[in-house]
């Protein structure tokens, strides 16, 4: 059931009707501009940031239930004048608070991604509340084919751990079927895009054998009688 919101700063003017839904993270939204109220996290759009506070405790579940958004969108439109929103969802995820804001466009975006903490102030300078920008590191994954199964990994970890050291990965594994059994590749976080360009280049020493390795792309499996995934 979707519904209008009053907003409680006379001076946002929002260019689309601000409504609250209860959409859950997996379900498609319409474009109007949509404030999520329950604790998942939404799906995220091209110009969204992600924030953590301790101070969003106040905004979180104390009306009736409900997220404060009112408040919240009052503190953003201090960032900017006319910030383009499209989308706020303030949730708890591992007992951490964090709120995503979606706006619409590159420059508004910049303007919540300048510093490493958004800290919106009063007019008189008073600090209202200090946001914390979340930063998504890129992950870096390696196939290494040709591993055989009879290598296990569990009773060879004086030579997974020097892999671990050597190359910098952050861990090793061996890829698995649907059905559990154990296939001859083994898959690799990389730490760093340096580390993840050598292992491309020159291959891993596992065990005293080297092996191939190459950027792991997860291919969905395929009927093979009709073709459909």
């Amino acid at each position: 059931m979707t519904s209008k919101r009053k907003i409680s700063n006379p001076n946002y003017q929002p260019s689309k009707i601000v409504k609250v839904t209860n959409h859950g993270e997996n379900e498609d939204v319409d474009d109007s501009m949509t404030i999520a109220e329950n604790e998942c996290e939404m799906k995220s759009g091209p110009y969204t940031t992600k924030f953590t506070s301790s101070d969003l405790v106040k905004y979180y579940q104390n009306i009736d239930g409900k997220n404060d958004y009112d408040e919240i969108l009052n503190l953003l439109n201090m960032v900017k004048d006319d910030l383009s929103i499209e989308r706020i969802n303030l949730y708890k995820k591992n007992d951490i608070f964090h709120l995503s804001v979606t706006v619409a466009n590159e420059d508004d975006h910049k303007s919540l991604n300048e510093n490493e903490n958004l800290i919106i102030r009063s007019k008189n300078g008073i600090e209202l509340i200090n946001l914390k920008v979340v930063v998504h590191s890129q992950t870096f994954l390696v196939a290494i084919k040709n591993v055989s199964p009879g290598l296990q990994l569990n009773k060879n970890v004086v030579y997974v751990n020097d892999c671990k050291t050597r190359y910098n990965l952050r861990d090793l594994k061996r890829k698995t079927r649907l059905d559990g059994m154990h296939t001859n590749t083994l898959l690799a976080t990389v730490n760093n895009e340096n580390s993840f360009i050598d292992l491309i280049k020159n291959g891993i020493i596992l065990k005293n054998k080297i092996y191939q390795a190459e950027p792991w792309v997860f291919k969905p499996m395929q009927c093979l009688k009709c073709g459909e995934k």
